[in-house]
């Protein structure tokens, strides 16, 4: 009769991780049978390989089987990690040294004279701006060390360091001081703020004041105005451009005034201004915009006709409220961007403002969710009506089209063409400089021709006396 063949397990886990046990019933030791053991680990190419370690006749334990996987595991992992720092390092690659900001590359094709591979120093340290730098020092083969390139390291390293007491800080600590102690003292504080982040903190973060020269800002200047196509933007205009410049001379002043600064503020020149606004309405114009606004919006109509007769920006006509009027002195009381001022109510707008004020509070001119209208928004639907009447039609100069600004620069024309002095005019509409007012002076010849006849008068009478 045949015996049955028991089937013997090929080998099974022991209770050691990676240890596996094999038992032989042919073969007996002690009276039980033979056992054989087994590791399984990772070699230093990653593939997974068993082991035999083996039989307990033989001399062998569970124990030996653990401590001999553990010396591979170790080995491998040794192996592996040689394997790769020596391939980084024949790969041209940069790769720390045990010296602070000093690097080295080994050439996987270049040799020195004593036949090792050839290898090449770089350095990194801070410049006088602080931007990273990599500055390559040289070659083995070419006569330098690394101790060459310590000592290069340290040398860049004391030259860009400033003394404490220098007053040399970063644009960003200027500006981070600026935001927080002055920019609440300015009326239009929300767009330096927008100009500032947008155009110079990109430029000048990391800069130290003393590097922000002339010639720097002559270089922002050109980035400023020069069209930039790869981006899909367009450069500014001039006007734009003096802006944002100016906020940057008004910084760095501010910073020297402050005692946060012990340098010399860069003398830089402003681009000149060639957005004057030449276009302005003729009374025909004017009565045919009205009566079109009176149908389309109420709101609009009433806006326009105080700016046209009065000369007041847009946000200060959406921000007048009722206590700015007084109509015993027929006088608005102007809280505009360049400081405060007065203006005067004309015949026309007079019944108007008396039955704008009825049954309101505080500001005058509310939207259906009863706050105050959004300039913005009132100024782009003004320019889409005007485009739809025609106004601007085959009009391509941005300074030469019908916006509503358009409505102060007709108040400001029709005054000088009355022979209304300048700087009353300039008076009327807040402007801060002269300069401002001196476009509307060929509109007034009359006035020139009427001070020389005062001239003739007075030699006259002088002659007479």
């Amino acid at each position: 009769m045949r015996t049955k063949k028991i089937y013997e397990p090929r080998r099974w886990k022991s209770a050691y991780k990676g240890v596996y046990i094999r038992t032989n019933s042919y073969r007996a030791y002690d009276g039980q049978p033979d056992e054989c053991y087994y590791i399984v680990y990772y070699d230093e190419n990653r593939k997974f390989t068993y082991e035999t370690v083996g039989w307990k006749s033989e001399g062998y334990s569970v124990e030996a089987a653990v401590q001999l996987r553990e010396e591979r595991i170790r080995k491998n992992k040794e192996l592996r990690r040689q394997k790769k720092k020596n391939t980084k390092a024949h790969s041209g690659k940069r790769v720390k040294s045990r010296y602070t900001g000093v690097y080295v590359r080994t050439s996987p094709c270049k040799v020195c004279a004593d036949g090792r591979a050839d290898k090449c120093y770089d350095i990194m340290y801070y410049d006088e701006n602080g931007k990273l730098k990599y500055e390559k020092v040289g070659r083995e083969s070419e006569g330098y060390s690394i101790q060459d390139a310590v000592s290069l390291r340290a040398k860049k390293t004391r030259k860009n360091q400033k003394p404490e007491n220098s007053l040399d800080p970063l644009f960003q600590e200027v500006w981070e001081q600026y935001l927080q102690n002055w920019i609440p003292n300015l009326k239009g504080g929300t767009g330096i703020i927008h100009r500032i982040r947008r155009h110079v903190l990109p430029e000048f973060k990391n800069h130290r004041l003393s590097s922000i020269t002339g010639l720097e800002v002559e270089k922002l200047k050109r980035k400023l105005l020069v069209c930039q196509k790869q981006n899909g933007e367009y450069g500014l205009k001039t006007g734009s451009a003096r802006v944002i410049l100016a906020d940057l001379r008004r910084i760095l002043r501010k910073a020297k005034e402050w005692g946060l600064y012990g340098g010399e503020v860069p003398v830089f020149h402003l681009p000149p201004a060639d957005n004057k606004r030449e276009r302005f309405l003729s009374p025909r114009e004017a009565d045919r915009l009205l009566e079109d606004l009176k149908l389309i919006s109420c709101n609009m109509y009433y806006i326009s006709k105080i700016s046209l007769y009065t000369g007041m920006r847009l946000s200060e006509v959406v921000n007048m409220t009722v206590s700015n009027i007084n109509f015993e002195s027929r006088i608005i009381y102007v809280n505009g961007k360049t400081g405060n001022r007065i203006s005067y109510i004309s015949n026309v707008i007079l019944y108007d403002l008396e039955n704008l004020v009825k049954d309101k509070e505080n500001y005058i001119f509310i939207g259906e969710n009863g706050q105050k209208l959004n300039p913005n928004r009132i100024s782009t639907e003004f320019s889409r009506i005007v485009n739809a009447m025609g106004f601007n039609k085959s009009v391509n100069e941005s300074k030469h089209k019908f916006v509503f600004h358009t409505l102060r620069h007709t108040f400001c024309s029709w005054l000088a063409m009355k022979g209304v002095p300048l700087l009353t005019i300039g008076e009327l509409v807040g402007h801060t400089t002269l300069e401002m007012t001196h476009r509307y002076a060929k509109l007034s010849p009359n006035t020139k021709r009427s001070a020389i006849e005062l001239i003739d008068e007075v030699i006259t009478g002088g002659k007479e006396i």
